[in-house]
């Protein structure tokens, strides 16, 4: 499985990485700081799954995914999951 992890805060993306390392089935084929680098690697890669970020400057996840269903090679059904609390904490 090709994932794509989105987010601008790095410690959240190197927690994801960390995570997707102990499942040897996930390979992850970029990790991008914000919407506009993730749609260069979307153009780019086969992507099954995204990790995206909702609150991230310029564009944010959820803008992004409604821009993203405009064009049905980039569209990922949306699976929502805050780390923010966790993160601060």
């Amino acid at each position: 499985m090709n994932v794509l992890i989105v987010d601008d805060e790095p410690i959240a993306r190197d927690i994801l990485k960390n995570y997707c390392s102990f499942f040897p089935e996930i390979k992850i084929v970029g990790s991008s700081s914000n919407s506009l680098e993730a749609k260069n690697v979307l153009n780019a890669q086969e992507v099954d799954l995204m990790f995206l970020d909702i609150n991230m400057p310029v564009i944010d996840g959820v803008s992004f995914l409604k821009h993203s269903k405009l064009n049905p090679r980039l569209y990922l059904p949306p699976l929502i999951k805050s780390m923010r609390r966790r993160l601060l904490a």
